[in-house]
């Protein structure tokens, strides 16, 4: 099991959505993707105002990243983390920005 840290939004942006009405919530998505002939397996957090959204982003790096296509990677859980059950600490520090604190 492997994180990555996704630097998508900076304070800005999320001090832009925070004024716009937007909550941002921290998301832990694991799944796999082909690569070649192997299965890579992954869990990442990020930052995203919904579940959909969280999905999309990673589908967008993980694409970006190891050069796949999207139909090739899977999804298998999505789960809202709590602020004590991030473990990237960057992405703590991204909604605690969001948050004003």
């Amino acid at each position: 099991m492997f994180f990555m840290v996704i630097s998508i939004y900076s304070p800005e942006n999320l001090q832009a959505n925070k004024k716009a009405g937007g909550g941002m919530k921290a998301f832990r998505i694991i799944g796999n993707f082909k690569m070649g002939s192997q299965q890579a397996s992954f869990t990442k957090e990020t930052v995203a105002s919904s579940r959909d959204e969280a999905i999309e982003r990673i589908l967008s790096v993980i694409g970006s990243k190891h050069r796949v296509k999207r139909k090739t990677i899977q999804i298998e859980s999505v789960r809202e983390l709590k602020t004590e059950e991030i473990e990237q600490t960057y992405v703590r520090e991204m909604l605690e920005v969001e948050d004003g604190k």
